[in-house]
Formats: structure tokens, sequence, C-alpha cells
């Protein structure tokens, strides 16, 4: 059997025709919109019937209360559009893709521009869009560029203007190649009480993060 008909094989086997189906009519309507915006390519391929662990963040966040949800590093809103939430806020720091993710998003959301690496942003973001409070913030599929203790740090300055409930993130196995950091349950007892840990697949766990 050839490389490629193993590969789509196990692709098959790994997340079903029904997604495959799904997740070539959303790269193509992804395909699209950068065209049109000219955002980052991974979003097109990278999109929530191709990323299986999608379902299971949603998964977790609606298994707390979660009224007022907001996701850092929203992309196109694959996660956060599928969460059945009074408010919905998605932060990107690319201009374009928040662009681009009103088109895809049914119901009321509201984005913005902030990057995670400046407080500030976020914190004026929350403010603007009237969040007092957030029950649910999303750290997902990029989290592990940055340093847990900055994570740390960013967290701790917008938990004290903006209290943070539950955080949903992201670790990655030990010794998975292409990622700078990995991040441990450890580390993320740093950040409050570790509620619940879905192992969403070979690369990735997901973990509720219950705020300190």
């Amino acid at each position: 059997m050839s490389s490629l008909a193993t590969r789509l094989t196990k692709k098959l086997g790994s997340i079903g025709l029904g997604r495959i189906l799904g997740a070539a009519f959303e790269a193509l309507r992804n395909k699209i919109l950068h065209l049109i915006y000219g955002f980052d390519p991974w979003h097109v391929t990278g999109n929530f019937h191709a990323r299986p662990y999608k379902a299971d963040v949603v998964k977790l966040i609606e298994s707390v209360p979660h009224d007022r949800v907001v996701e850092i590093g929203v992309g196109l809103g694959d996660i956060l559009g599928r969460v059945r939430a009074e408010k919905r806020l998605g932060l990107d720091r690319d201009p374009q893709v928040l662009k681009a993710a009103r088109f895809c998003v049914e119901g009321p959301v509201s984005f913005a521009v902030a990057d995670f690496a400046s407080p500030d942003q976020i914190i004026s973001a929350l403010k603007h869009n009237d969040f007092s409070s957030v029950d649910v913030m999303i750290l997902v599929n990029w989290i592990h560029m940055i340093d847990m203790d900055l994570i740390e740090q960013i967290l701790s300055t917008v938990s004290k203007t903006i209290p943070l409930r539950y955080i949903v993130m992201d670790t990655i196995r030990p010794g998975t190649p292409g990622y700078r950091f990995t991040h441990t349950q450890d580390d993320l007892c740093h950040l409050g009480a570790i509620k619940t840990v879905i192992a969403a697949d070979d690369v990735r766990d997901l973990v509720m993060i219950e705020v300190k």
C-alpha cells in the first residue's frame, strides 16, 4: 500500500468518514476566506472536523458553569462557535482572522484584537465587552509556544482585575517533536486545582483547571 493510501486509511480510522467530509467542506470554505483575508494558512486545514480534540474542549467547557466564555487565540472560532453561552468573546492577535471568523460563527459573539503576551490588551478587551468576570477561559493549541512562568504571570495579572473561574489548556506529551514547551499537569497546578483531564489524541491532554 502506498504511503498516501496508508495515511488516508489511518486518518479514516481515527476520525471517521463523516468527519473527513466535514473537514473537506470546512477546508474549502476556509481556503476561500484565506484568499480574501490572508490569515495564517494553518487555519485552512486545522478546522473543527479535522481536529477531534476541539469537540472534547467543547464538552469540557459545558461540564461546568459557563455563562461567560472567552477564547484567546480564537482563530476562526471553531471551538467558541460551538459553545452555548450567554456571553462569548473571541480574542486573537491577528485582525484578519477575526474578520473571517465573523462568517464562521453563528449567534451572538464578540471578537477583539488582543495578544496574550499583553495582559493590558486582554483586560481592555474584557472590560470593553462588559466582562466583569470569566467563567471559562480557553487557551488551546498555541499555548505550548509560551513558557509556563510567563503564562502564570499573565493570567495572574488578568485575574486580579477580571476574576477567572476555570481555564482549559492542553498539555503536550513529553518527547513529542515540534513543540517548544510541553507543560505538565504539575506546571498547571500553579494556576489552580486540576478538575478534569481528557486524553484528547496521540499528542495532547486537555486539562480543566479551577483557578485559585
